[in-house]
């Protein structure tokens, strides 16, 4: 059953030592930093809290709780509360979530946590985390459009759930994220992947486009595995990893820049010809002045005699330009 719009909730200041924490609301780790940063705007502002907490009629905290900390660290002996009686568990636990989304103060891994437990909620059954399921699609799909966020960022919480428990485990501490797991997931082989989450977690790689360009270098030179894997990357930017990398094992943007670098040398050359080409047009012999006649005529046999040079070693090298008789003066 929908809630009455909030604006019917009257605030009502109640004495902190009243209100109690629910032990299960899905974020499990505070944010003390926040919570320092807002108790003291709280001690040094005549404003007060400004967003009311909720509470249900037992004053157990809906959402709010990390505010509520601040209230108390602040010194204040009531805070502001909106008094939601009647919330059903499962429509307590989908308002915690939202709150904590929308607000960013849930890590990725209470995030899957609370994914799982909303579809599980709806299927009533256990989550399937590696092979496709299509009523679960559906409800992954139901579900973003309720929480106002991409199927894809759901999908890619829940794939955290289906790593080793070591890197679950960092996900809860906040050592890796679901983008990085994402793109660690996406190595070719178990082994390679335990070799870059072992490595992220070290800080020897910082960031996640870094697991993903070397990523993409272990798919696109599987030859070249061990010579990427040698690599130091510690203190890396993200370009240098790329820098690195590309003398490795070569991208195919890189690869076509390299080939576009000759074909502009070609080209420079080819425009310097052309130019040359319609300068004689525009200057035919009779327009040029007497006195510079001699001159002309010595730079023009020096070209003739650097052309034929020119041929040769084309020839030469096999890389004969054209099938003509040689220029001669």
């Amino acid at each position: 059953m929908p809630l009455p719009p909030q604006s019917l909730y009257q605030v009502q200041l109640i004495p902190v030592e009243k209100i109690k924490p629910d032990p299960l609301q899905p974020r499990q780790t505070l944010d003390y930093k926040e919570i320092d940063g807002l108790a003291l705007s709280l001690a040094n502002s005549s404003v007060g809290l400004i967003n009311a907490i909720e509470v249900d009629e037992n004053y157990v905290i809906i959402t709010g709780e990390q505010r509520w900390h601040a209230v108390k660290k602040a010194g204040f002996t009531e805070i502001p509360c909106k008094v939601i009686p009647g919330l059903s568990q499962d429509d307590r636990f989908m308002r915690q979530v939202i709150e904590n989304i929308h607000k960013g103060t849930m890590n990725d891994w209470d995030i899957a946590k609370s994914f799982e437990k909303l579809l599980s909620l709806r299927t009533r059954c256990a989550v399937k985390k590696k092979m496709p399921d299509p009523e679960q699609d559906k409800h992954i799909r139901d579900l973003a459009r309720e929480l106002g966020i991409a199927e894809s960022s759901i999908r890619a919480k829940l794939s955290i759930l289906s790593m080793p428990e070591d890197v679950q485990e960092a996900a809860r501490k906040g050592e890796i994220s679901a983008s990085v797991i994402r793109e660690i997931r996406y190595a070719p082989g178990e082994r390679l992947r335990k070799e870059l989450t072992k490595r992220f977690l070290s800080g020897e790689i910082q960031t996640r486009n870094g697991v993903k360009e070397i990523v993409s270098a272990l798919k696109r030179s599987p030859e070249k595995q061990e010579e990427i894997l040698e690599q130091d990357y510690d203190g890396m930017t993200t370009a240098d990893v790329i820098r690195t990398l590309n003398f490795i094992a070569p991208s195919d943007l890189e690869i076509t820049r390299e080939d576009m670098k000759e074909q502009e040398a070609g080209k420079t050359l080819w425009n310097a010809i052309s130019r040359l080409e319609n300068e004689l047009d525009a200057w035919p012999p009779e327009k040029i002045a007497d006195g510079l006649k001699p001159m002309v005529g010595i730079a023009i046999m020096s070209l003739v005699q650097n052309l034929n040079l020119y041929l040769q070693r084309a020839k030469q090298s096999g890389e004969a330009l054209i099938e003509a008789p040689e220029v001669t003066q």
